[in-house]
């Protein structure tokens, strides 16, 4: 493009070019104010359809008001003349350039901007929009403020299907960026905000990982991937992540729409669980000091995550929550080595005496989970006590009959632990619960149950089970014999 002059807009410099059109620096004279200047190709131009879809999804951005999205100045155009809109310029990087520049990136300053980006889609979502292009290239970062751009973009161009897949209902054409689209989207299926949130959890993935959850050739291959694999968790790529973060991203990459969370107002939820547990402070805040000083904002996060775990770790050793203290201690070990052994942790050294491998995950589990149905049984019966003694006073004509309570359990709910011969990762009706060694026992919905285990060499073991409410099963992997051994129990 030659023109340096669109409307009243004068063309400063190209920002970048993708294949449907051209993102200019500009300056609009009227505001004072430089701008950006997105230009589509005359072909989408020249079609009405597209020119009809376009005008339509502008008008709809123009309503999202939110510090973590673009502004929408104004939009325009004719069927001679290249669409374009006009947004708000973000100056600096891209999260594609700075995870690249500065990995890999801290897992606060992942948590942080997962926390604004997440608010950005919570109130897209709440005015009944979708992004479906959510990649790294997409997201700024400009002294502290996370902007998603390119709303509504996606929904204005229309691409070829590379799949020519056939929907029952209405089409939803494959449009976005493999990597990072859901597999629904890539099916031509339609779509919600649970295709929003599994390209929440690849582009968080990247950005941890530098890699992509499903990687193929092809958007059909990709498809057979995302079928028959899991993404690595981001813990065992990087051990000094969260499981609490690793598994929420897990939980986003579910090729089941339904195992995802339901909402970005959940993951928020779990994001800001996860930014407590290292040590916590101001997302705005975080986010500046990261792009100011990426190493210093490093080595000052593994310190606060440090001094958050020990004090944990002094809790659990009081509380005697043994899968609790065992996981913070783990933390620490990868973390900072010097202090797995915290000095005066005689309580923690005496709780977790026994190696891992004699204290199996169910055994620690089943101690916890004692020593609480132990308090609530006496917190219960004095309870009851008291209620039988003020009948007894207010009613003496009534018989004085009082039965022992049993320990109330959830219902339709069962507890799952797993162990196995070698290194496993488990996954339940599709989404991540842990691995083994070391695997913290999950509650799951009673009935049928989809189980998944990846050992080593990429072994996979499949079973359906139907588990009984208000109970205790135990699965046991053996890859040498490439079997499994389910035990239930009642729960006590």
């Amino acid at each position: 493009m030659t023109t340096t002059q669109i409307d009243r807009y004068t063309i400063l410099r190209s920002l970048g070019q993708g294949t449907s059109g051209t993102v200019f620096l500009a300056h609009d004279p009227k505001m004072g104010r430089d701008v950006a200047v997105k230009v589509l190709r005359e072909d989408f131009a020249q079609n009405p359809r597209h020119r009809a879809r376009f005008e339509r999804e502008a008008r709809a951005i123009a309503t999202l008001t939110h510090p973590n999205i673009v502004d929408l100045y104004d939009f325009g155009g004719s069927p001679d003349h290249s669409l374009y809109l006009v947004m708000e310029f973000v100056p600096g990087q891209n999260l594609g350039q700075l995870a690249q520049d500065n990995a890999p990136l801290p897992e606060s300053a992942l948590v942080a901007i997962g926390l604004e980006l997440s608010a950005a889609l919570e109130h897209a979502h709440e005015t009944g929009i979708i992004h479906r292009d959510l990649k790294p290239e997409n997201v700024f970062l400009n002294r502290g403020r996370l902007v998603l751009v390119d709303f509504g973009i996606a929904r204005a161009i229309t691409e070829d299907s590379p799949l020519k897949a056939h929907s029952s209902s209405r089409i939803t054409e494959v449009i976005g960026t493999p990597g990072f689209m859901a597999p629904e989207q890539l099916q031509e299926r339609p779509l919600d905000a649970k295709a929003d949130i599994f390209a929440f959890g690849a582009l968080l993935y990247f950005l941890t990982s530098q890699r992509l959850p499903y990687q193929a050739k092809s958007p059909y291959q990709l498809l057979n991937v995302m079928r028959e694999t899991r993404p690595l968790p981001l813990n065992e790529l990087r051990p000094e992540i969260s499981s609490r973060f690793s598994n929420l991203m897990q939980r986003c990459l579910s090729c089941d729409p339904a195992m995802r969370p339901d909402s970005m107002s959940e993951i928020r939820q779990e994001l800001i669980a996860t930014l407590r547990d290292l040590g916590g402070g101001d997302v705005r805040q975080l986010l500046t000091d990261f792009e100011a000083a990426p190493e210093a904002f490093a080595q000052n996060a593994r310190d606060k995550s440090v001094t958050h775990l020990v004090n944990q770790l002094k809790i659990a050793a009081r509380d005697q929550d043994a899968p609790r203290a065992q996981s913070v201690r783990s933390r620490l070990a990868v973390l900072a080595p010097e202090h797995s052994q915290v000095p005066g942790m005689e309580d923690v050294n005496r709780l977790l005496s026994e190696t891992p491998e004699e204290i199996s995950p169910e055994l620690a589990y089943s101690r916890f989970t004692a020593r609480r149905r132990g308090l609530l049984m006496l917190t219960l019966g004095a309870l009851v006590m008291a209620a039988a003694g003020w009948w007894i006073a207010t009613h003496p004509s009534s018989p004085a009959s009082v039965s022992s309570p049993s320990s109330p359990s959830p219902r339709g709910t069962t507890t799952l632990s797993v162990s196995a011969t070698a290194r496993t990762r488990v996954f339940v009706n599709g989404s991540a619960a842990g691995a083994t060694p070391g695997f913290i026992p999950v509650t799951v919905p009673s009935g049928a149950t989809h189980l998944e285990f990846m050992g080593p060499n990429k072994k996979k073991l499949k079973q359906d089970l139907t588990l009984s409410p208000n109970t205790q099963t135990h699965v046991t992997v053996e890859w040498k014999s490439f079997s499994l051994r389910v035990k239930e129990a009642p729960l006590d």
